[in-house]
């Protein structure tokens, strides 16, 4: 998958390991081009990510 996604997004593949082993953290630029490439809205997911840290406190 890793591969695939740096493929998408027009990186290399240690570019996305990076953010997934948290080397490295993303901005919000950085998530909008991985929503992207994932075909996912970017509005619907930081909606998600908001309810599961409110849940999480």
């Amino acid at each position: 998958m890793q591969v695939q996604l740096a493929k998408r997004l027009g990186v290399p593949q240690q570019y996305v390991s990076r953010f997934e082993t948290g080397e490295t953290r993303m901005d919000v630029a950085q998530l909008w081009r991985y929503c992207r490439a994932l075909g996912i809205q970017f509005s619907s997911f930081c909606k998600r990510l908001d309810r599961l840290f409110a849940q999480a406190r």
